[in-house]
Protein backbone atom coordinates (compact mmCIF):
# COMPACT_ATOMS: atom_id res chain seq x y z
CA UNK A 1 0.00 0.00 0.00
CA UNK A 2 1.31 3.45 -0.89
CA UNK A 3 1.84 5.76 2.08
CA UNK A 4 0.13 9.13 1.49
CA UNK A 5 2.32 12.00 0.39
CA UNK A 6 1.23 14.05 3.43
CA UNK A 7 3.27 11.81 5.77
CA UNK A 8 6.49 13.25 4.41
CA UNK A 9 6.87 16.90 3.47
CA UNK A 10 8.96 17.95 0.50
CA UNK A 11 9.85 21.47 -0.52
CA UNK A 12 10.87 21.91 -4.15
CA UNK A 13 13.22 24.72 -5.09
CA UNK A 14 13.39 25.77 -8.73
CA UNK A 15 16.19 27.83 -10.28
CA UNK A 16 14.64 29.86 -13.10
CA UNK A 17 16.51 32.15 -15.47
CA UNK A 18 15.29 32.75 -19.00
CA UNK A 19 12.64 30.13 -19.68
CA UNK A 20 9.05 31.43 -19.97
CA UNK A 21 6.77 31.14 -16.96
CA UNK A 22 4.48 28.57 -18.58
CA UNK A 23 7.40 26.13 -18.72
CA UNK A 24 8.01 26.44 -14.97
CA UNK A 25 4.26 26.35 -14.31
CA UNK A 26 4.10 22.95 -16.01
CA UNK A 27 6.61 21.57 -13.52
CA UNK A 28 4.71 23.05 -10.60
CA UNK A 29 1.38 21.66 -11.80
CA UNK A 30 2.90 18.23 -12.42
CA UNK A 31 4.29 18.15 -8.87
CA UNK A 32 0.80 18.74 -7.49
CA UNK A 33 -0.86 21.28 -5.22
CA UNK A 34 0.22 19.39 -2.07
CA UNK A 35 3.87 20.23 -2.79
CA UNK A 36 5.46 23.48 -1.66
CA UNK A 37 7.42 25.11 -4.50
CA UNK A 38 9.87 28.00 -4.06
CA UNK A 39 11.16 29.68 -7.20
CA UNK A 40 14.27 31.79 -7.59
CA UNK A 41 13.73 33.65 -10.86
CA UNK A 42 16.17 36.07 -12.47
CA UNK A 43 13.90 38.92 -13.55
CA UNK A 44 16.88 40.59 -15.23
CA UNK A 45 16.83 37.86 -17.85
CA UNK A 46 13.05 37.59 -18.20
CA UNK A 47 10.95 40.35 -16.58
CA UNK A 48 7.59 38.96 -17.78
CA UNK A 49 7.33 36.07 -15.35
CA UNK A 50 4.15 35.26 -13.38
CA UNK A 51 3.28 31.98 -11.68
CA UNK A 52 0.03 30.85 -10.08
CA UNK A 53 -0.82 28.56 -7.17
CA UNK A 54 -1.34 28.83 -3.41
CA UNK A 55 1.62 26.49 -2.96
CA UNK A 56 4.05 28.71 -4.89
CA UNK A 57 6.48 31.28 -3.54
CA UNK A 58 8.66 33.43 -5.82
CA UNK A 59 11.63 34.97 -3.99
CA UNK A 60 11.38 38.75 -3.81
CA UNK A 61 15.12 39.51 -3.80
CA UNK A 62 16.73 37.23 -6.38
CA UNK A 63 20.31 37.53 -7.57
CA UNK A 64 21.24 38.12 -11.19
CA UNK A 65 22.50 34.65 -12.11
CA UNK A 66 25.25 33.89 -14.59
CA UNK A 67 26.58 30.52 -15.65
CA UNK A 68 29.91 29.52 -14.17
CA UNK A 69 30.08 31.89 -11.20
CA UNK A 70 28.99 32.09 -7.57
CA UNK A 71 25.56 33.58 -8.31
CA UNK A 72 24.11 30.13 -9.01
CA UNK A 73 25.29 28.85 -5.64
CA UNK A 74 23.97 31.99 -3.96
CA UNK A 75 20.58 31.47 -5.62
CA UNK A 76 20.43 27.92 -4.23
CA UNK A 77 21.38 29.19 -0.77
CA UNK A 78 18.57 31.76 -0.91
CA UNK A 79 16.11 28.97 -1.73
CA UNK A 80 17.41 26.92 1.21
CA UNK A 81 17.26 29.84 3.64
CA UNK A 82 13.70 30.70 2.61
CA UNK A 83 12.64 27.07 3.01
CA UNK A 84 14.23 26.70 6.45
CA UNK A 85 12.74 29.94 7.78
CA UNK A 86 9.27 29.72 6.31
CA UNK A 87 8.33 26.07 5.89
CA UNK A 88 8.22 22.80 7.76
CA UNK A 89 9.67 20.03 5.60
CA UNK A 90 11.56 16.76 5.70
CA UNK A 91 13.37 17.10 2.36
CA UNK A 92 14.35 19.81 -0.08
CA UNK A 93 14.64 18.93 -3.78
CA UNK A 94 16.41 21.31 -6.17
CA UNK A 95 15.21 21.50 -9.78
CA UNK A 96 16.12 23.62 -12.79
CA UNK A 97 13.66 25.41 -15.05
CA UNK A 98 14.34 22.75 -17.69
CA UNK A 99 13.25 19.86 -15.42
CA UNK A 100 10.04 17.88 -15.27
CA UNK A 101 9.02 15.09 -12.92
CA UNK A 102 8.88 11.78 -14.75
CA UNK A 103 7.17 9.91 -11.92
CA UNK A 104 4.42 11.06 -9.51
CA UNK A 105 5.47 13.07 -6.46
CA UNK A 106 3.80 10.45 -4.24
CA UNK A 107 6.26 7.84 -5.48
CA UNK A 108 9.16 10.17 -4.74
CA UNK A 109 7.83 10.74 -1.21
CA UNK A 110 7.42 6.99 -0.73
CA UNK A 111 11.03 6.38 -1.72
CA UNK A 112 12.32 9.07 0.64
CA UNK A 113 10.17 7.71 3.44
CA UNK A 114 11.40 4.16 2.99
CA UNK A 115 15.10 4.92 2.37
CA UNK A 116 15.56 8.05 4.50
CA UNK A 117 18.73 9.24 2.74
CA UNK A 118 20.63 12.20 4.13
CA UNK A 119 21.32 13.35 0.58
CA UNK A 120 20.57 12.24 -2.96
CA UNK A 121 23.61 13.43 -4.89
CA UNK A 122 26.25 12.03 -7.23
CA UNK A 123 29.55 13.29 -5.86
CA UNK A 124 33.12 12.12 -6.20
CA UNK A 125 36.41 12.84 -4.46
CA UNK A 126 38.53 14.11 -7.35
CA UNK A 127 41.53 12.16 -6.04
CA UNK A 128 39.77 8.86 -6.70
CA UNK A 129 39.47 9.27 -10.47
CA UNK A 130 42.34 10.60 -12.59
CA UNK A 131 40.00 11.63 -15.41
CA UNK A 132 38.00 13.76 -12.97
CA UNK A 133 41.18 15.20 -11.48
CA UNK A 134 42.54 16.11 -14.92
CA UNK A 135 39.22 17.71 -15.86
CA UNK A 136 38.46 19.63 -12.65
CA UNK A 137 41.66 20.21 -10.65
CA UNK A 138 42.25 23.61 -12.27
CA UNK A 139 38.71 24.64 -11.26
CA UNK A 140 39.09 23.40 -7.69
CA UNK A 141 42.54 24.75 -6.82
CA UNK A 142 42.94 27.98 -8.79
CA UNK A 143 40.76 31.06 -8.68
CA UNK A 144 39.34 32.28 -11.97
CA UNK A 145 40.83 35.38 -13.63
CA UNK A 146 44.29 34.63 -12.23
CA UNK A 147 47.51 33.78 -14.07
CA UNK A 148 47.77 30.45 -12.25
CA UNK A 149 44.25 29.56 -13.37
CA UNK A 150 45.10 30.30 -17.00
CA UNK A 151 48.29 28.25 -16.76
CA UNK A 152 46.56 25.18 -15.32
CA UNK A 153 43.67 25.51 -17.74
CA UNK A 154 46.09 25.56 -20.66
CA UNK A 155 47.96 22.62 -19.13
CA UNK A 156 44.65 20.70 -18.96
CA UNK A 157 44.08 21.25 -22.67
CA UNK A 158 47.58 20.00 -23.46
CA UNK A 159 47.10 16.88 -21.33
CA UNK A 160 43.74 16.06 -22.89
CA UNK A 161 45.26 15.97 -26.34
CA UNK A 162 43.53 16.67 -29.67
CA UNK A 163 39.92 17.79 -29.75
CA UNK A 164 37.08 16.92 -29.79
CA UNK A 165 37.13 14.78 -26.65
CA UNK A 166 34.49 12.13 -25.95
CA UNK A 167 32.71 12.61 -22.64
CA UNK A 168 32.15 10.22 -19.76
CA UNK A 169 29.34 11.00 -17.34
CA UNK A 170 30.74 10.95 -13.81
CA UNK A 171 28.99 12.44 -10.75
CA UNK A 172 26.40 13.99 -13.06
CA UNK A 173 29.10 15.87 -14.96
CA UNK A 174 30.51 15.45 -18.45
CA UNK A 175 34.17 14.54 -18.01
CA UNK A 176 36.41 14.82 -21.12
CA UNK A 177 38.71 11.86 -21.68
CA UNK A 178 42.31 12.31 -22.82
CA UNK A 179 43.06 11.36 -26.43
CA UNK A 180 46.45 10.20 -27.68
CA UNK A 181 48.44 12.86 -29.51
CA UNK A 182 50.01 12.00 -32.86
CA UNK A 183 52.21 14.83 -34.10
CA UNK A 184 55.60 15.42 -32.41
CA UNK A 185 54.50 18.84 -31.13
CA UNK A 186 51.22 17.66 -29.59
CA UNK A 187 52.99 14.62 -28.08
CA UNK A 188 55.44 16.92 -26.30
CA UNK A 189 52.64 19.21 -25.14
CA UNK A 190 50.63 16.26 -23.86
CA UNK A 191 53.62 14.84 -22.00
CA UNK A 192 54.16 18.20 -20.30
CA UNK A 193 50.46 18.49 -19.44
CA UNK A 194 50.31 15.02 -17.93
CA UNK A 195 53.51 15.59 -15.94
CA UNK A 196 52.21 18.83 -14.42
CA UNK A 197 48.89 17.15 -13.64
CA UNK A 198 50.68 14.24 -11.96
CA UNK A 199 52.73 16.67 -9.85
CA UNK A 200 49.59 18.55 -8.83
CA UNK A 201 47.91 15.23 -7.97
CA UNK A 202 50.80 14.17 -5.71
CA UNK A 203 50.85 17.58 -4.03
CA UNK A 204 47.12 17.39 -3.40
CA UNK A 205 47.39 13.83 -2.10
CA UNK A 206 49.90 14.96 0.52
CA UNK A 207 48.63 18.39 1.56
CA UNK A 208 44.95 18.91 0.77
CA UNK A 209 42.51 19.26 3.66
CA UNK A 210 39.59 19.09 3.45
CA UNK A 211 39.15 16.74 0.52
CA UNK A 212 37.59 18.26 -2.57
CA UNK A 213 34.49 16.76 -4.17
CA UNK A 214 32.67 17.57 -7.39
CA UNK A 215 29.23 16.69 -8.65
CA UNK A 216 26.03 17.91 -10.26
CA UNK A 217 24.21 20.74 -8.49
CA UNK A 218 20.75 19.15 -8.64
CA UNK A 219 20.46 17.47 -5.25
CA UNK A 220 17.89 16.39 -2.69
CA UNK A 221 18.72 16.92 1.00
CA UNK A 222 17.09 16.35 4.37
CA UNK A 223 16.25 19.35 6.53
CA UNK A 224 19.22 18.56 8.76
CA UNK A 225 21.55 18.60 5.78
CA UNK A 226 20.02 21.85 4.51
CA UNK A 227 20.75 23.42 7.89
CA UNK A 228 24.34 22.19 7.67
CA UNK A 229 24.83 23.65 4.19
CA UNK A 230 23.47 27.04 5.26
CA UNK A 231 25.64 27.04 8.39
CA UNK A 232 28.74 26.32 6.28
CA UNK A 233 27.75 29.15 3.93
CA UNK A 234 27.90 31.53 6.90
CA UNK A 235 31.68 30.98 6.95
CA UNK A 236 32.89 34.10 5.13
CA UNK A 237 36.38 32.72 4.44
CA UNK A 238 34.93 29.53 2.94
CA UNK A 239 32.56 31.45 0.69
CA UNK A 240 35.30 33.91 -0.28
CA UNK A 241 37.38 31.00 -1.57
CA UNK A 242 34.65 29.10 -3.41
CA UNK A 243 33.09 32.21 -4.87
CA UNK A 244 36.21 32.85 -6.94
CA UNK A 245 36.29 29.41 -8.56
CA UNK A 246 34.91 28.48 -11.97
CA UNK A 247 31.51 26.72 -11.70
CA UNK A 248 31.71 26.81 -7.89
CA UNK A 249 28.22 25.33 -7.39
CA UNK A 250 29.54 22.01 -8.77
CA UNK A 251 32.31 22.08 -6.14
CA UNK A 252 30.89 23.91 -3.10
CA UNK A 253 27.86 21.74 -2.36
CA UNK A 254 29.58 18.37 -3.02
CA UNK A 255 32.59 19.39 -0.93
CA UNK A 256 30.35 20.46 1.95
CA UNK A 257 28.53 17.12 1.83
CA UNK A 258 31.64 15.02 1.22
CA UNK A 259 33.37 16.44 4.31
CA UNK A 260 30.30 16.27 6.55
CA UNK A 261 29.12 13.70 9.08
CA UNK A 262 26.35 12.64 6.71
CA UNK A 263 27.09 9.28 5.10
CA UNK A 264 23.70 7.97 3.96
CA UNK A 265 24.15 9.32 0.45
CA UNK A 266 21.92 7.92 -2.30
CA UNK A 267 22.37 8.38 -6.06
CA UNK A 268 21.03 11.57 -7.60
CA UNK A 269 17.49 11.37 -8.92
CA UNK A 270 17.88 13.23 -12.24
CA UNK A 271 17.97 11.45 -15.59
CA UNK A 272 20.14 13.20 -18.16
CA UNK A 273 21.48 12.23 -21.57
CA UNK A 274 24.87 13.42 -22.79
CA UNK A 275 26.22 13.92 -26.27
CA UNK A 276 29.69 12.47 -26.69
CA UNK A 277 30.98 15.79 -28.02
CA UNK A 278 28.77 18.15 -26.04
CA UNK A 279 29.61 20.08 -22.89
CA UNK A 280 26.39 19.31 -21.02
CA UNK A 281 23.17 17.30 -21.08
CA UNK A 282 21.44 17.35 -24.43
CA UNK A 283 17.85 18.47 -24.99
CA UNK A 284 15.55 15.46 -24.78
CA UNK A 285 13.92 14.11 -27.94
CA UNK A 286 11.10 11.64 -28.62
CA UNK A 287 13.59 8.86 -29.15
CA UNK A 288 15.11 9.51 -25.69
CA UNK A 289 11.88 8.92 -23.75
CA UNK A 290 12.18 5.12 -23.36
CA UNK A 291 15.63 5.52 -21.81
CA UNK A 292 14.54 8.39 -19.57
CA UNK A 293 11.32 6.78 -18.40
CA UNK A 294 13.08 3.49 -17.61
CA UNK A 295 15.96 5.16 -15.79
CA UNK A 296 14.47 4.65 -12.33
CA UNK A 297 14.89 8.40 -11.69
CA UNK A 298 12.17 10.80 -10.56
CA UNK A 299 13.12 13.89 -12.58
CA UNK A 300 14.77 14.58 -15.92
CA UNK A 301 16.40 17.46 -17.78
CA UNK A 302 16.71 19.15 -20.22
CA UNK A 303 13.25 19.31 -21.74
CA UNK A 304 12.45 21.46 -24.80
CA UNK A 305 11.48 25.06 -24.01
CA UNK A 306 8.15 24.98 -25.89
CA UNK A 307 5.32 24.25 -23.44
CA UNK A 308 3.34 22.31 -26.06
CA UNK A 309 6.28 20.23 -27.32
CA UNK A 310 5.41 16.57 -27.90
CA UNK A 311 8.13 15.36 -25.51
CA UNK A 312 6.74 17.48 -22.68
CA UNK A 313 3.16 16.44 -23.42
CA UNK A 314 4.06 12.74 -23.41
CA UNK A 315 5.84 12.94 -20.05
CA UNK A 316 3.14 15.05 -18.40
CA UNK A 317 0.44 12.65 -19.60
CA UNK A 318 2.44 9.69 -18.28
CA UNK A 319 2.91 11.30 -14.84
CA UNK A 320 -0.76 12.30 -14.63
CA UNK A 321 -1.92 8.81 -15.55
CA UNK A 322 0.38 7.17 -12.99
CA UNK A 323 -0.62 9.70 -10.34
CA UNK A 324 -4.28 8.74 -10.79
CA UNK A 325 -3.36 5.07 -10.52
CA UNK A 326 -1.31 5.70 -7.37
CA UNK A 327 -4.19 7.60 -5.79
CA UNK A 328 -6.63 4.76 -6.52
CA UNK A 329 -4.30 2.23 -4.88
CA UNK A 330 -3.61 4.37 -1.80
Amino acid sequence: MTIPNQEIKIVFGILSANNPADIVQQSIDALGSDCIVIVHHDFNQRPDFVLTGNNVWVLENPVHTKWGNWTLAEAVLRLLRHALINHQFDYFQLLSDSCLPIRPAQEFAQTLLSQRPDVMMDLIDIRTDKNVFLSHAYRCYTQSNTLLHRIFRRNRLWALGPRPHPLEKIAGLGIPLAQSAHSPTTKIMQAIGKSVTAALYLRDLITSKPRVYVGSTWFCASRQVCNHIVEQANNEKLVAYFSKLTCPDEIFFPTIIGNSQFHNIAPANHATLWQQRGTGPEELKDSDLPVVMNSGKFFARKFPKQHDHAVRSAVLEYVSRNEEETTKNA
